[in-house]
This record gives C-alpha cells, sequence and structure tokens, in this order.
C-alpha cells in the first residue's frame, strides 16, 4: 500500500524499445541462423521470467521491444548488449507502462522491408528523434495487436 500522493510502482512494467546493427548482416546464411537461435531462446527464456516482446529485422537492423518485470528486463538488456550478434545497440525508449502491448507473445516477430525509421540514429540522437521512432516500430506491430 502507498502514501497518499506516491506513485505503486509495482503496478507498472518495464518497456525497453531498442535498435541494433546485425553483426552478420553481409553472411545471410549465418544472419539466418542467429535470427533463429534468438527466436528460439526468446520464447524459451522469456516465459519464465515474465517477459514478453517483439522483435523486427530487416536482414541488417532489428528493432526490439522488451516488457516485463524491471529486474528481468534490465538483466535481458544487460545480456543483449554484450551479445555478439548485435552491434551499435541504440536504446530508443525505456519507460514504465500500466499495459504490456505483447502480452500474449514471449516473442512476436515481424520481417519488415526496410526498418528506415532506425537507419540514421545514434547515441546523440534527439529525444524527439528516438521518440519517432519508437512509435513506428509500434505502428509496424499494429497488425498483430490488432489480431
Amino acid at each position: 500500500m502507498t502514501s497518499p500522493g506516491k506513485l505503486d510502482f509495482s503496478l507498472y512494467i518495464v518497456q525497453i524499445i531498442y535498435c541494433s546493427h546485425a553483426a552478420n548482416s553481409e553472411d545471410k546464411s549465418q544472419f539466418e541462423r542467429d535470427l533463429r537461435d534468438i527466436l528460439d531462446h526468446s520464447r524459451a527464456y522469456n516465459p519464465s521470467h515474465e517477459i514478453t516482446g517483439a522483435l523486427t529485422t530487416d536482414g541488417d537492423m532489428f528493432t526490439h521491444v522488451i516488457e516485463g518485470p524491471s529486474v528481468a528486463v534490465a538483466d535481458l538488456y544487460s545480456k543483449i548488449m554484450r551479445d555478439k550478434r548485435h552491434d551499435r545497440v541504440l536504446t530508443l525508449q525505456h519507460t514504465l507502462v500500466h499495459v504490456r502491448l505483447f502480452n500474449l507473445w514471449p516473442m512476436a516477430f515481424l520481417r519488415v522491408g526496410t526498418i528506415r525509421h532506425a537507419r540514421t540514429l545514434d547515441a546523440r540522437s534527439a529525444p524527439t528523434e528516438l521518440r519517432r521512432a519508437s512509435v513506428s516500430i509500434l505502428k509496424a506491430f499494429r497488425p498483430i495487436l490488432l489480431g
């Protein structure tokens, strides 16, 4: 129970949206093996850690939405940032949310033509650019979310 005027953060979950360049994008067969491994591992790992999310790729870049308890998400994101399959990981959004967008999916997946919204972003990008990229990523998943 929280005091009046205080937020109860236990009612929230963490949502991180990031993009990264695929380290093996030049070698398409290795990229596909890496992608399959990421999806298989995520779908096995995430449910036991109460993590849900979605991954997109255009064969060169990944964009990923991760949702769940703060400690579990922080641990997973730390592992992703050290994962050799990802290069130049950039956090687009890190926020608390009341409702999961991908509550039915340990790891939804969508292959897209080109991830234009993330191509020019880097660590110096303005917060409004990062927010715009996050919105673009979520819009790409609209067909999945609306079912």
